[in-house]
């Protein structure tokens, strides 16, 4: 009769109760970055969701913080030690309060000078910006964004695939929500008072947003199936499966540039993960090409997807030019020192005149750029270049002939590379970085770069196990 052998008192004690360390530092990653794609698609105004995004950031930061992240964070290049430094520099040193001599003497301050001195405050000290609410608000969610950047350079790479199938698994939910709202009119599961509403819209308040995430989770997409267990014979058709799920998911949110960045992202994704031959790129162009007419002539059948062709051809009559002529005449009213983050709906209205109303409220600049110089002056230009900086050098990098990475660490970082120049092209249009949900991806997409590099810049991060911690 066969004996089973007994396992050492020793192996039966280093068994965890539940989970071991590692499950449940993914665990609390992959919920984090859940809570901000469920809960950061609409303003950012105080209230529950907003209260969860904090403390689930929060609870990154201490976890990941503690097993070494921290110290990670130090010991990456001067350059990008800079960019991570500049993001939470710009929001922290517009909070800081200044003698009146110094504010009053700011660009643009005039009108809030004479506003004190009727008040009796004229001896006030008072911070460069002037919704100092709204920045701290920016600087609380760049802080729990942290989280996220700390477990993306922490997590080894199993736990940084669980991410990103998390990223997938959100943007599948959304296209179940958005069957609804658009089955319904908008009537159901619509989250946010909008006026996209009746759109596929998921867990966005814009339709735009949900169309860019869309257009991120095909480059995801790409990567997972690349790095998979799935035969390469069959990788690019399972790919061009999910790609023709989330083309028709970003005809129903009717999102011009949101519509452009899924067709680039579904070319791009190919030849940067699947490694197709030159026969196969040939069969890719021309399969894409004849997806692209067949989605067209469906789109005839369908008004919200006829509605999103027919947006085309009134590129001319929106709105967003008028509000980005009248942003520019900002910029040099308080350049170089800004306005702070979140207040330029406040200095838009100040300026605005009786007969640029509008039945729709101007919130936002429709272009983070020009948004970004009016509230951040200098130090945002300074961001932002660190930023373009950050991703020329990970490119270099990246197609560097003595690269000695491992594959999965460079199909890393030129994920995270596309994810951000994603971002940064529906920039020029919109204000997706306004909304936590894609922030999030960008601050992830940030720590896919960071991680390959050691403190000299010239080699991968040697990741440790958590559980060894």
């Amino acid at each position: 009769m066969p004996r089973h052998r007994r396992r050492p008192q020793s192996a039966r004690m280093r068994t965890p109760l539940f989970f071991d360390s590692q499950s449940w530092l993914v665990g609390l990653a992959v919920c984090t970055l859940v809570s901000f794609l469920l809960f950061g698609g609409g303003p950012n105004s105080a209230g529950l969701r907003v209260g969860i995004m904090l403390a689930m950031g929060a609870a990154c930061i201490l976890a990941f913080g503690s097993l070494g992240g921290l110290r990670r964070l130090r010991q990456l290049p001067l350059l990008e030690t800079l960019c991570w430094a500049a993001l939470v520099a710009v929001p922290l040193l517009q909070l800081i309060p200044l003698p009146p001599g110094v504010w009053t003497s700011l660009p643009g301050r005039g009108t809030e000078t004479q506003i004190l001195t009727l008040a009796d405050q004229a001896s006030a000290w008072l911070p460069i910006t002037l919704n100092r609410a709204a920045t701290l608000s920016a600087l609380a969610m760049t802080l729990a964004l942290g989280g996220i950047l700390l477990a993306g350079i922490t997590l080894p790479e199993k736990g940084v695939r669980h991410l990103l199938v998390a990223v997938v698994a959100c943007v599948a939910l959304s296209f179940i929500i958005g069957a609804i709202q658009l089955s319904s009119s908008g009537r159901l599961l619509t989250f946010y008072p909008t006026s996209h509403k009746g759109l596929l819209l998921g867990f966005f308040s814009n339709r735009n947003h949900q169309a860019l995430l869309i257009a991120i989770s095909i480059l995801v997409a790409g990567y997972l199936i690349s790095t998979s267990r799935v035969p390469p014979r069959q990788r690019l058709a399972l790919f061009g499966f999910y790609a023709f799920v989330a083309l028709a998911g970003a005809f129903g949110t009717a999102s011009r540039m949101g519509l452009a960045l899924c067709i680039a992202a579904s070319f791009a994704a190919p030849f940067l993960f699947l490694g197709a031959n030159m026969a196969r790129k040939t069969y890719l162009v021309a399969g894409g090409g004849g997806l692209v007419v067949v989605l067209g002539g469906l789109a005839t059948l369908s008004g919200t997807a006829g509605r999103a062709l027919d947006r085309y051809g009134d590129v001319g009559g929106d709105y967003r030019w008028t509000i980005w002529e009248r942003s520019i005449d900002l910029i040099g009213d308080y350049f170089p020192f800004g306005t702070g983050l979140g207040s330029f709906s406040d200095v838009y209205q100040k300026y605005e005149r009786l007969e640029w109303l509008l039945p729709n409220y101007v919130n936002d600049a429709h272009n983070d750029y020009i948004q970004l110089v009016i509230e951040a002056g200098v130090p945002g230009l300074i961001l932002l270049l660190l930023v373009l900086a950050v991703l020329v050098r990970a490119a270099m990098f990246a197609v560097s002939k003595d690269d000695i990475r491992r594959p999965d660490q460079a199909g890393l970082a030129k994920l995270g590379i596309a994810i951000i120049l994603l971002i940064l092209a529906h920039s020029v249009v919109d204000y997706p970085l306004r909304r936590p949900a894609i922030a999030v991806v960008f601050t992830f997409a940030l720590a896919l770069i960071f991680r390959q590099y050691r403190r000299n810049g010239t080699g991968p991060h040697k990741v440790p196990d958590p559980t060894m911690a």
